[in-house]
């Protein structure tokens, strides 16, 4: 790090002194703007824009544009201070020092093509891998399934929505249900039969539940909505669910039902409380005879 630094530092004193020294000296030393100095001047800003960064090369091309006011005016007002050479000695000084400058200066702009080029590919890279991280982020909180959220990202959202306190403000309702018989159905119809009818309630959910609730598929036939609203908003809803997923048209006369647990969240309520309560709602409404919602 400190050799880092060091490099840095002399790199900076050493294009203070080339602006405030060298180009004053050249300047005024081959005849002023009439010579090459003007050549070197732009071959020191191209040298400047890619040795250094940001606000250090703002900074020194302020310095190069101000010195070169400077010395532009001075030639201007004080002609005799500027040495003129013979015709002669200004071709060869041109013949040598330009070709010079015009190579440097173009191994130099090659150099910073190659960098944008480079940086070009390192942007790509990186939006691919964002691309990729999106599609990670999705297969780790997402039920492929359902394209629902998974567990896991329920009991998040939920632990967020406790810690927040976001409960005290505003009325949250979780909700939990299951497809009634669903053993039965896979028994009878098989497997595949089962999971299209998973992927149908994933559908209905998203697509009749509001944009602010947060569903999920808890496990197996479970799901789970937390829904901000108040309970007379949320009876509407499960009715319009529940609706939805009886009239679904799997095999012919094969009806689908759902029970359905209801608990509001308390104010000292956290994670395992509210599962259980909810849990214990969804056992009620087994027992009260399925295709129903009970709120505890």
């Amino acid at each position: 790090i400190k050799l880092n630094l060091w490099i840095k530092a002399s790199r900076l004193i050493f294009f203070l002194f080339i602006i405030f020294v060298m180009i004053p000296y050249g300047w005024i030393n081959s005849g002023g703007s009439s010579n090459n100095t003007i050549a070197y001047v732009f071959l020191v800003v191209i040298c400047i824009t890619f040795f250094f960064q940001k606000k250090t090369r703002s900074i020194l091309v302020h310095f190069v544009v101000f010195i070169f006011i400077i010395l532009h005016i001075v030639e201007f007002y004080y002609p005799e201070i500027m040495m003129v050479y013979d015709q002669k000695t200004q071709f060869f000084d041109r013949l040598i020092q330009i070709p010079i400058t015009l190579m440097v200066s173009y191994h130099l702009l090659k150099q910073f093509e190659a960098y944008i080029k480079e940086k070009e590919k390192n942007d790509q890279y990186s939006e691919e891998l964002k691309r990729i991280n999106k599609e990670l982020e999705i297969l780790a909180t997402t039920d492929e399934l359902s394209e629902t959220y998974n567990r896991r990202t329920y009991n998040s959202k939920l632990k967020e929505v406790l810690n927040n306190k976001e409960h005290i403000n505003e009325d949250i309702h979780v909700i939990l249900f299951d497809i009634d018989y669903f053993k039965n159905i896979n028994d009878t119809f098989g497997h595949i039969v089962g999971d299209n009818i998973i992927c149908q309630i994933g559908k209905i959910m998203k697509d009749v539940m509001p944009d602010t609730s947060f569903i999920s598929r808890w496990g197996g036939d479970e799901f789970a909505i937390i829904f901000i609203g108040k309970l007379d908003e949320l009876e509407h809803y499960i009715s319009l669910l529940q609706e939805r997923i009886r009239n679904l048209k799997i095999d012919g006369n094969l009806n689908i039902t759902i029970s359905i647990g209801i608990t509001k969240i308390q104010e000292n309520d956290f994670n395992d409380v509210v599962f259980k309560r909810v849990d214990k709602a969804l056992y009620k409404s087994k027992q009260q005879g399925r295709n129903q919602y009970y709120i505890i």
